[in-house]
């Protein structure tokens, strides 16, 4: 697998197996590397996920009716000028939109969907309705197939709903988990070489 992570040693630590969790940017010196307590050069990530045996979070995502109006809201109170733009047009007239951007070690996302097969992203914000952003889901980095089976069972047992599934081969296997109580979603992501070297394409901001 690509590299897109790696553990950082300053991490605090997974308390089934103790592998240091914390995601950070990788920055080679002829040293070696700096942990997430010091100053972090703007290049890409790095990752090693089989150290540890639990999905860890790494991304905010938020969804809209108006992506270009909440893209601006990000700019101009937050000062976040670039995003990594992904765009899809399905046959039946479903859509959907992304914008990302790692913000330290957290990948932040903006998310408008429409149409069939979309309801994960239009029942929280309704395409004809008023503007609005508001926070969606957290995204879980799933480190390998095992774990993702490990994950299954869990929901399963859980009696959650599990929706909104896909499995690309070459690029990456998610799903989308409704957790009562908590108000959001949750999705789970088994990323692969095509998902990785998007995630390598995405600006720090």
């Amino acid at each position: 697998m690509a590299q897109l992570w790696s553990w950082s040693k300053c991490g605090s630590a997974c308390p089934r197996c103790r592998a240091t969790v914390t995601l950070r940017p990788k920055h080679k010196r002829r040293t070696g590397t700096r942990c997430a307590d010091h100053s972090i050069p703007r290049r890409r990530f790095a990752i090693r996920l089989e150290a540890c045996c639990t999905p860890i979070i790494f991304q905010i995502a938020y969804v809209t009716n108006d992506l270009d109006r909440a893209v601006e809201v990000f700019r101009t109170r937050f000062g976040i000028e670039k995003f990594r733009e992904n765009d899809a047009e399905l046959p039946g007239g479903t859509r959907i939109s992304t914008r990302t951007v790692w913000i330290g070690s957290t990948m932040y996302e903006i998310a408008c969907g429409s149409g069939p097969g979309m309801e994960a992203f239009s029942s929280y914000a309704p395409p004809d309705g008023p503007f609005v952003m508001k926070f969606h889901h957290l995204g879980y980095l799933v480190p390998d197939e095992a774990i993702w089976q490990a994950m299954e069972r869990e929901v399963a047992r859980g009696g959650w709903k599990l929706f909104k599934s896909n499995d690309t081969p070459g690029y990456v296997r998610a799903c989308f988990v409704d957790v009562p109580g908590l108000g959001h979603l949750i999705e789970f992501i088994l990323p692969r070489e095509g998902l990785i070297e998007k995630f390598n394409a995405t600006p720090i901001a």
